[in-house]
């Protein structure tokens, strides 16, 4: 069985990824072919606790899975981690004597519950006690409707943690955060409030070139160090970089050109423009910026699929400015035409043409776990779906191994 998985990450009331809800599908054609649900979802849990690894996939963070009926009364939870796995029961499900007995007894276990999709209908109330997460999907009620139910919720479970799904602005997070909710899931952090702006600070505008001119096939080596060495918060994070990492193993580095030499040319490049991004959304949620890494390196990997003779940067660099706009918190429209990019770039970021705006376009979707629009769009492509599947797992492994070695050297400062 070859396993797909897509994430969405979860965040707490000071906006903090806590962890992330997996979204499994057994193929790309559709969502479980010739299976039944119960038992594809034993197997693709299976597949990928020991082949991808949820913690890996999830950052060590907790992984919210969802669970059918049967699942859950064939015990199939208990494979994974019970400290960092939520067992979501789906909206779906039947509830028995024997689906409370087996939640009952999870809960015993040490397992963390949560009720998907919650409709507020009685018959789940039998479940609360056993019960740490609700889930609410925001789209499918109104705000009377989720008012009433949180002030009951509140004063007879006061400990069931209330999560929004599908909070989409900063306007549903105020409103939820004021009912009582303490956890929220959707990309409501992807869609600040613009503010309306007469231009660019001057240092953001430098910092927007700066990652332009890296996807400037033209840009020399000098004209490279030239800019680092004016930038201290670049250059210091390439110094730092160089230093503990083997390309310089018992050697001291002194100059930036002399770390240059250590990393090639193109990997110079990119690593520029990460920092740059990092400098320019300094105040803006960490999550932003973790998803630009993970959209860089899966454009980088799927244009070494498409293009026999290897990546380009601008491939890499396309998917990290693909979300300046809310890291800026300034319309797309007003941005990429003011940068120095060339016309594929821009009409990738812009209107999601060409292969670059065909790889944004798979971004997209596996972050929302549209299986639909990523067939479609691999046809379009020409790409074999199993090789897609398998570099967006290697994408999000390298992000995974970027952040950890990013925060290591945060805390040797």
């Amino acid at each position: 069985m070859s396993a797909y998985v897509a994430r969405q990450p979860i965040l707490n009331i000071n906006e903090e990824t806590i962890g992330f809800e997996l979204l499994f599908r057994d193929s790309l054609n559709n969502s479980f072919p010739h299976i039944d649900p119960n038992e594809a979802t034993s197997k693709i849990i299976t597949q990928n606790q020991l082949i991808l690894g949820l913690e890996q996939i999830c950052q060590n963070k907790l992984a919210f899975v969802n669970f059918h009926e049967l699942s859950l009364l064939n015990k199939t939870p208990t494979a994974l981690n019970k400290d960092t796995t939520v067992i979501e029961i789906l909206e779906d499900v039947t509830v028995t004597d024997d689906l409370v007995a087996v939640c009952k007894e999870l809960f015993e276990e040490g397992y963390k519950l949560a009720l998907d999709d919650h409709d507020f209908n009685e018959k789940w109330e039998v479940l609360y006690p056993y019960t740490e997460i609700i889930k609410v999907d925001i789209s499918q009620l109104n705000i009377i409707q989720i008012s009433k139910f949180s002030r009951k919720l509140k004063a007879t479970y006061p400990n069931i943690i209330l999560l929004g799904e599908r909070v989409e602005t900063e306007h549903q997070l105020r409103m939820l955060k004021e009912l009582g909710f303490t956890l929220f899931q959707g990309f409501f952090y992807a869609q600040p409030e613009m503010v309306e702006q007469t231009g660019l600070s001057t240092d953001k505008i430098k910092l927007l070139k700066l990652i332009s001119l890296m996807a400037n096939a033209e840009v020399t080596f000098d004209q490279v160090a030239s800019i680092i060495e004016k930038e201290a918060s670049i250059s210091f994070a390439l110094l730092r970089y160089i230093s503990s990492t083997a390309f310089a193993a018992g050697k001291d580095v002194t100059t930036v050109k002399h770390a240059l030499t250590y990393l090639g040319f193109e990997e110079i490049k990119k690593f520029v423009a990460l920092i740059a991004l990092a400098n320019l959304g300094a105040h803006t949620n960490p999550e932003l910026h973790n998803m630009a890494i993970l959209r860089s390196k899966f454009c980088e990997f799927l244009e070494d699929l498409n293009n026999e003779n290897g990546p380009v940067p601008r491939a890499y660099l396309t998917g990290l400015l693909s979300l300046i706009s809310p890291i800026i918190n300034i319309p797309i429209e007003s941005i990429v035409p003011k940068l120095p990019i060339d016309k594929t770039m821009k009409i990738a970021l812009l209107h999601r043409k060409g292969s670059l705006g065909l790889y944004l376009m798979l971004c997209e979707a596996y972050e929302i776990g549209d299986w639909d629009v990523i067939a479609s769009t691999s046809a379009k492509l020409g790409l074999d779906k199993d090789d897609i599947g398998r570099v967006y797992h290697e994408a999000l492994l390298w992000q995974n191994e970027y952040l950890l070695k990013d925060k290591r050297e945060r805390k040797s400062k």
